[in-house]
């Protein structure tokens, strides 16, 4: 999987970025910030791609012991532009070969206060490798990995060791391959599936695209006693905000339904995968708000149905993995439209409760803490794909935190107007929360 992650992002030459942002009411310590950034760099974090000399050969995880100094942004900006400039830090570089795989951020306030980001590469590491990380680092947790230091010396030697790697996979690659075979045919009996379609022409320019960000708290003992009142879990509760939300935003397939999209952890103790996760996609139904309860219920049951169903069975997608070292590149920027779908999914994750000490990244407690997947999108690489919304959800202190970014290729709702539909989603939802 992370080695699909890393095609994906040369293919396309972006990639998607997990930010978390940390407002302070004054100035932060440097020294602890400095600390702060050592000690990422000591944990999951602190590692970066190597290619292997084979065109076709695994790329490995090589240690990155060294951070990147803190990027200092010296304008101080008004609290009113933390949403803007959120989306603005898409335009950071992070490279999980080049790097750096992850950076810090510390951008002044006009009020005096500070705003405090970390953006990592989705290819270093999940939503949940990188709240482990935070948690490890400010605990000052014994790092209990240790990655290999990059390879140097004979490009022989390496040439030789990857290709005893690779014919030692080639089991698994015939295997995957039978495999494609049997789902090409599943698909359409009898019958030779059409090679992938190009991306199709677009008028769109290579504008960049900010996607506009906006986030509400909401009290989580009062998301729990809504659940419970609903009879179902805080997860489903989530995932139908995300669905009200579409139905408001006009993100539905032709037959009014909304394919939801959720991630699934496959994290274990001691994992070093980057990205350890399985998809669930469900379609739903929507029905009006006043008949919400009874699709609720229902939804709830397929989540829980398609979720044992996911952790039980083989995933089909691991078992075509083994292929991507042989996929060119011209061939995984025509699969994007494939992989995503053309049923404009909704993209909803759910982190659940994280660690207290994540609101305290410093030592002391933020004001507000925002969580957020970034990509640097352009007008024409957002059209293809046909718009986006995404949901990201994480219980800290008592708190949950969404966020909501939304983009239609028709017509773009602005800040305030994306506030004001997350706020009668919440409404259909039965919920009431603080939109910041």
């Amino acid at each position: 999987m992370d080695h699909a992650s890393f095609l994906g992002l040369r293919a396309l030459g972006r990639g998607p970025v997990i930010e978390f942002t940390w407002v302070f009411a004054e100035p932060v310590d440097v020294d602890a910030l400095d600390a702060l950034n050592r000690r990422l760099a000591l944990g999951l974090l602190g590692r970066r791609i190597q290619r292997s000399p084979l065109p076709w050969g695994r790329p490995r995880w090589v240690a990155a012991p060294v951070p990147e100094p803190v990027t200092m942004l010296s304008v101080p900006i008004p609290v009113a532009q933390i949403a803007a400039q959120r989306s603005a830090l898409a335009d950071l570089s992070v490279d999980p070969e080049l790097g750096p795989g992850w950076r810090l951020v510390l951008q002044p306030l006009s009020d005096g206060g500070s705003v405090l980001s970390l953006l990592v590469s989705h290819t270093i590491a999940d939503g949940l490798a990188v709240c482990q990380a935070i948690a490890d680092a400010i605990h000052q947790r014994p790092a209990t990995h240790r990655y290999p230091p990059p390879r140097r010396g004979s490009a022989w030697r390496a040439l030789g060791e990857d290709l005893r790697d690779s014919i030692a996979e080639w089991p698994t690659v015939w295997r995957a391959l039978r495999a494609l075979v049997q789902q090409r045919h599943a698909v359409n009996p009898g019958t030779s599936n059409a090679a992938p379609q190009p991306p199709t022409k677009t008028t769109a320019t290579a504008a960049p695209v900010r996607v506009p960000l906006v986030q509400v708290a909401l009290d989580a003992t009062s998301l729990l006693t809504q659940s419970t009142t609903l009879r179902v879990n805080i997860n489903t509760l989530v995932a139908y905000l995300a669905v009200r939300l579409a139905v408001r935003l006009g993100r539905v397939d032709a037959d009014g339904q909304v394919t939801l999209v959720q991630p699934v952890s496959d994290r274990r103790p001691g994992d070093l995968r980057g990205n350890a996760l399985r998809a669930l996609r469900v379609k739903v139904a929507p029905a009006a708000p006043v008949d919400g309860a009874p699709v609720l219920r229902a939804l709830d049951r397929t989540l829980r149905r398609e979720l044992f169903a996911t952790l039980r069975n083989n995933d089909p997608l691991a078992l075509l993995l083994p292929l991507i070292p042989y996929v060119p590149l011209w061939l995984a920027r025509r699969m994007e439209s494939v992989v995503l779908g053309t049923d404009r999914p909704v993209g909803c994750s759910n982190g659940g409760e994280l660690d207290p000490v994540t609101i305290r990244p410093l030592g002391i407690r933020a004001t507000q803490l925002y969580m957020s997947m970034l990509e640097r999108h352009t007008m024409a690489s957002i059209a293809q794909v046909g718009g986006m919304l995404l949901l990201g959800c994480g219980i800290v202190e008592g708190s949950a935190r969404v966020t909501i970014q939304a983009w239609s290729t028709n017509e773009t709702p602005s800040p305030d107007a994306l506030a004001e539909h997350l706020r009668l989603a919440l409404q259909d939802c039965g919920l009431v929360g603080q939109i910041e």
